[in-house]
């Protein structure tokens, strides 16, 4: 393998390898944040006695907003320390 064959694959490698991270990372940020939103929903539900529907409809819009912001907090610090790591090297 040339020299110039072996950096690019070493690219690639470090590419895939950066790609399998966020990847990961996304999914469990996004698993966190529906969590979230799921126990918020189950919470909604469970006390929702004699609310009108739109009272409801404005609790569940919360709930999900809460895991939607959430995952996207970790995404942004996942990202932070990815530019971070980069900038050291």
């Amino acid at each position: 393998m040339t020299k110039g064959n072996q950096s690019n694959s070493g690219m690639f490698q470090k590419i895939k390898l950066g790609f399998a991270s966020f990847t990961g990372n996304y999914m469990d940020a996004v698993k966190k944040g529906a969590n979230i939103a799921e126990k918020e929903i189950i919470k909604t539900m469970e006390s929702r006695n004699s609310q009108s529907f739109d009272i409801g409809l404005l609790k569940l819009y919360g709930a999900v907003k809460k895991g939607v912001v959430h995952a996207m907090k970790q995404m942004v610090a996942f990202m932070v320390e990815a530019l971070e790591q980069m900038k050291d090297k």
